[in-house]
């Protein structure tokens, strides 16, 4: 046996005493913590599978509610859409809200709906896109009522460039501007809209409606001079 050969088996033979020492001195611990391990691992799959089942089941209640409010039985839909509301799981619950708050303005319950919606709008327990929608819709319902600078409280977050309702929210934006009188503003507005590709749609339409008017408004006109009258020549009269 060569020299090299021997070392390497004393090597060897160090580290299996090092390990056999490790683990018998770190044995209880190693196996605990493998066992906290495995036990958080089952129970977050165990966890996902209860949010699966959750769904499904306030998916399921959703869409009875949906089949009860399409057969007429709005005040059975609305009791389903309230017990889906306040124990629903994801974003059912907040789906369930918005079609309450809804439920409540088509009735004529403007007050209410917007109580709704402007609840939904301040949940931190709602998707961002789905607060979004709410706080457009109340600021929907509010603006007949709401001076320009409630409104710039209300959608100027909302209509960031990067927003998902930043064209829903300059288009009011934009209207409360001009109801305001403040045609610059609304001029912006609009421009903005009809400069995003990314967002253009249907309401790209009203933008254009609204920017022809703003520009009709604010057209200098043209001062066409008038012809200057040809003097009447004088009448001499001839005597005799």
């Amino acid at each position: 046996m060569s020299n090299t050969d021997v070392v390497r088996e004393v090597d060897e033979e160090l580290r299996r005493e090092q390990y056999e020492k490790l683990w018998n001195e770190y044995r209880s611990w190693i196996l605990t913590a493998a066992a906290v391990v495995i036990a958080v691992v089952a129970g977050y799959k165990g966890y996902q599978g209860y949010q699966a089942r959750q769904a499904a089941t306030a998916g399921a209640q959703f869409d009875a509610a949906a089949t009860l409010l399409r057969d007429g039985k709005k005040d059975e839909a609305m009791k389903a859409y309230e017990a889906i509301a306040a124990n629903g799981a994801g974003a059912y619950a907040g789906l369930a809200g918005l079609r309450l708050a809804a439920m409540t303005g088509e009735a004529g319950k403007t007050d209410d709906a917007l109580a709704r919606y402007e609840a939904l709008g301040k949940s931190s327990s709602m998707d961002d896109t789905l607060r979004g929608f709410a706080q457009i819709q109340a600021a929907q319902l509010r603006l007949d009522k709401a001076d320009f600078a409630e409104m710039q409280t209300r959608l100027t977050d909302l209509s960031r460039p990067e927003g998902a309702w930043r064209q829903s929210a300059r288009q009011l934006l934009g209207l409360s501007a001009y109801k305001a009188g403040k045609l610059t503003e609304a001029r912006d507005y609009f421009s903005a809209m009809l400069g995003d590709k990314l967002g253009r749609g249907p309401s790209s339409q009203v933008a254009e409606m609204m920017s022809e008017l703003i520009l009709a408004a604010t057209a200098t006109p043209v001062v066409v001079p008038s012809a200057t009258p040809a003097a009447t020549p004088a009448v001499t009269t001839k005597t005799n």
